[in-house]
């Protein structure tokens, strides 16, 4: 029964309030505990950040005056409908309020921007953490882990493609952890659809709308996540005490939508049950922005053929470093090129092609432990010296492989043949408008070929449908309405490539092209599995034994066993 008039809220919450774990593919929950695993490894690694170690300073103190307020007996209460237990804050074992260990967990995994993501959206933050902390607070099991998990992932990777064609992109999406986090934990608590539709439009009342300046360098950027998380765990708390939210508060001429996209693509909420936007999650295997994986990935290459495993020392023996890239690598660079200090901090080589190159060139790695302020602060002569010699280009080539593979697994053609090229040139003037950054060498021509090849022109199968009845049998014809439903997530690939060349004096150089990053989706799956034990391994070593950290990774791996997730709460206890 419809609880409105066809909002996208209701069809959302209706998924939400019906899915079970039996409904959910084994692929997904494998891939669930995959993305358990480099989340937490995240989290351990955000101990090396000074902004990762405030805000857990801060979540003590907290958690201590809250416990020295709590009436006699109050924290002996049996856990009912809301998260009352205590939770796990992982990187240190400690317990305490779910809502502070879920701001812990989330600011902790934020730091070196070394997450995950997908179509469309950085979920792991709160697709991961969020629900953990409810099933502690609740004491579910394992399956109602999973289960919420899957949930978050595909409701914020489906909030986030709504407004691709918008001001932010990517882990500037901080809303779609709110939202996330309100099913999620509406899911866990056994609210029924009506009360789902609430959590949601209670999430989305208030969205944040990040703000450059404090992202792009200083350490509130591990924020980012955390606050939205919070509050969309009361959002799902207050619906459930009868609060209620804006059923149309999305597509409102007053709604999110208008607010947060250029161009809405409202469609995006569509394929409930039907496809899996987690299917296309890929794991980083290097810490910050995804784009600058596949820089790190080519550079080891690259030293490793000129015998340099452990890196360049003297930047005197290079001559030159040419990095050629994606638009969307572009894109970064310029967006955070306004915010750059010296010496840089982490979030700035984070967001930075030439400085992520050279920590990787100094070190022979890029990892959390050359990030420190510290560390930066005293490597910055050299590093510096490096970035004067890194010339970074923009390879058209790449882009269009980059919405090509995108569109193997997204046919974006009945999306996009509607919207008039006049917008989409539009697009390139209000981004300058919004961010005032200006893509160098971007022409109307270019952005044709892009438009050509995202509406599936370009050619084969991509090219879009000669007629109506040739699309429908495609799947999504011009036509019809688009829907996620027939989307192949299992078939997108989100090709981030780089080339690099370093070229020495005396004459000697080597080349490297990296198009896939090492765990993104569409590289071979063992592959991210062994990356993301190794990323929990090696982030884990310094708080917890071998013997520890192999334990917590056999029981993520099999966590469907789980009878209460409260169970595995010892294992995070410190050596």
């Amino acid at each position: 029964m419809k609880m409105g008039n066809g909002a996208l809220i209701d069809e959302m919450a209706e998924w939400v309030a019906g899915v079970r774990y039996a409904d959910i593919p084994p692929r997904v929950c494998e891939r669930i505990k995959v993305q358990s695993i480099g989340m937490l490894g995240a989290a351990f690694g955000g101990l090396k950040s000074e902004g990762g170690r405030a805000a857990l300073s801060a979540v003590r103190k907290r958690t201590a005056e809250g416990a020295a307020q709590a009436p006699d007996g109050d924290s002996d209460r049996r856990p009912r409908s809301r998260a009352e237990g205590a939770a796990t804050i992982f990187p240190t074992g400690e317990k305490g309020p779910p809502h502070e260990a879920l701001f812990a967990n989330t600011a902790l995994s934020m730091t070196f921007d070394y997450d995950d993501y997908l179509y469309m959206g950085h979920t792991g933050h709160s697709a991961i953490f969020s629900p953990w902390a409810v099933c502690e607070g609740l004491g579910r099991s394992g399956e109602d882990f999973l289960l919420a998990a899957a949930v978050a992932n595909e409701v914020e990777g489906r909030i986030g493609a709504t407004v691709l064609l918008g001001p932010h992109n990517g882990q500037l999406w901080s809303f779609i952890h709110a939202v996330g986090t309100a099913c999620a934990a509406a899911k866990l608590m056994g609210l029924n659809a009506a009360q789902i539709r609430n959590a949601i439009g209670i999430s989305l009342y208030l969205p944040p709308f990040t703000m450059m300046p404090g992202f792009m360098g200083p350490s509130s950027k591990v924020t980012t996540a955390a606050f939205p998380s919070v509050n969309g765990l009361r959002a799902a708390e207050l619906a459930a005490e009868g609060l209620t939210g804006a059923g149309r508060l999305l597509e409102d001429r007053q709604g999110f939508l208008r607010h947060f996209s250029f161009i809405p693509l409202p469609r995006m909420l569509s394929g409930w049950g039907k496809t899996w936007v987690t299917d296309s999650l890929s794991f980083k295997a290097y810490p910050g922005c995804a784009y600058v994986s596949s820089i790190a990935e080519a550079l080891r290459a690259s030293l490793r053929e000129l015998g340099m495993e452990s890196g360049l020392k003297d930047p005197a023996e290079m001559d030159s470093l040419r990095i050629r890239v994606t638009l969307l690598t572009l894109g970064m660079d310029g967006l955070s090129a306004p915010y750059l200090e010296t010496p840089p901090s982490s979030i700035h080589v984070n967001f930075s092609a030439a400085l992520s190159a050279a920590v990787t060139l100094l070190n022979g790695d890029l990892r959390p432990d050359h990030l420190s302020e510290k560390k930066l602060k005293s490597d910055w002569p050299v590093l510096s010296s490096f970035v004067e010699k890194t010339r970074v280009e923009h390879d058209w080539e790449m882009t269009v492989e980059l919405v090509r593979g995108i569109a193997q697994g997204v046919n974006l053609a009945p999306l996009f043949t509607r919207i008039p090229v006049r917008e989409w040139i539009s697009l390139r003037k209000k981004a300058r408008e919004q961010h005032h950054v200006s893509l160098r060498g971007v022409r109307p021509k270019h952005i044709w070929r892009i438009i050509k090849t995202a509406r599936g022109r370009h050619e084969g199968s991509f090219r879009r449908p000669r007629s109506e009845a040739e699309g429908t049998a495609r799947g999504n014809g011009v036509g019809g309405r688009f829907d996620l439903a027939n989307a192949k997530f299992e078939d997108l690939r989100m090709n981030f490539a780089s080339e690099v060349e370093i070229r020495l004096k005396g004459g000697r150089s080597a080349r490297a092209r990296v198009d896939l990053p090492p765990g993104s989706s569409g590289r071979p799956w063992q592959e991210s599995v062994d990356l993301m034990a190794a990323k929990l391994d090696r982030e884990a070593a310094g708080c917890l034994s071998a013997e520890k950290i192999a334990a917590i990774r056999e029981a993520v791996m099999g966590i469907e066993k789980c009878r209460d997730l409260r169970a595995l709460s010892p294992l995070f206890k410190g050596n």
